[in-house]
């Protein structure tokens, strides 16, 4: 993605970044501009037209009237995992080369080989974004149908002519719902197939050792064995991470990731 790449920066070009977090985001604003634009365009029936149709101005509004959806920014979702010891970041560094400078600013100076190429660096944006749409049910599922198609074929922000910003919707719910324990106790000891959250205090080539919640980590200690996580996984200490009992030793708990 690369959003709000023209606005005024410090640098020679600007990323749009969360005021409160620092991290990337897409503007409410640009979605909407985004859907608006694809309805009108592509959308059949002259009630998607801009000017006259009804549904554009009941769902986009006018400047006489509000539409009758809000669109909110759309947020970064962190991944949970580290990637080769490193943290998964969503910004990259990126360039764009301007081969024949003079050429583009109308200069009397038709484009050759011999130009000096001046390379500018930039940033952008990629991962995962939460989208949320509130308004009446019938139109809010509209809109997410338009946005849908809107992201996939068109992209936003921009650059979208070279490829950037092409999104698509995916769903993260897990296609089995398994009930997770909350909490045990020195009563409720843990037991094989029981699912927790644990606390990640430490790790090292063995695997990942865990806190319990509600368990004293002096006499009862959870260990997820580095054979049951992908190498490229990495943890963070006080990251709290989706596990499954696997066996029981006395005070050593085995887990996987669930």
């Amino acid at each position: 993605l690369a959003i709000n790449l023209g606005t005024e920066s410090v640098l020679e070009t600007s990323i749009a970044l969360h005021h409160t977090y620092g991290v990337p985001y897409i503007p409410g604003s640009a979605l909407k501009g985004l859907a608006a634009s694809f309805a009108h365009q592509h959308l059949d029936g002259d009630e998607w037209r801009k000017e006259s149709g009804w549904a554009h101005k009941e769902l986009f509004g006018t400047t006489e009237q509000a539409g009758c959806v809000t669109f909110f920014d759309a947020l970064y979702r962190p991944p949970e995992y580290f990637q080769q010891g490193k943290p998964i970041t969503p910004l990259r560094p990126d360039i764009i080369t301007v081969h024949h400078p003079e050429y583009y600013r109308g200069e009397d100076t038709p484009p050759s080989d011999w130009d000096s190429p001046t390379p500018i660096p930039f940033l952008t944006a990629t991962g995962k974004y939460l989208f949320a749409i509130s308004g009446p049910e019938e139109w809010v599922n509209v809109t997410f149908d338009i946005l849908e198609h809107a992201l996939e074929a068109k992209g936003i922000g921009a650059k979208t002519s070279s490829g950037y910003g092409r999104m698509s919707f995916v769903d993260d719910t897990p296609s089995v719902k398994m009930p997770l324990v909350k909490e045990f106790s020195p009563t409720r000891m843990p037991a094989p197939n029981d699912r927790f959250k644990g606390i990640v205090f430490d790790w090292d080539s063995k695997g990942v050792y865990l806190e319990i919640p509600g368990l004293d980590p002096d006499d009862f200690w959870a260990f997820i064995p580095a054979s049951e996580y992908p190498s490229e996984h990495r943890f963070q200490s006080g990251q709290r991470i989706k596990c499954v009992v696997t066996k029981v030793n006395g005070d050593e708990i085995v887990c996987a990731l669930d």
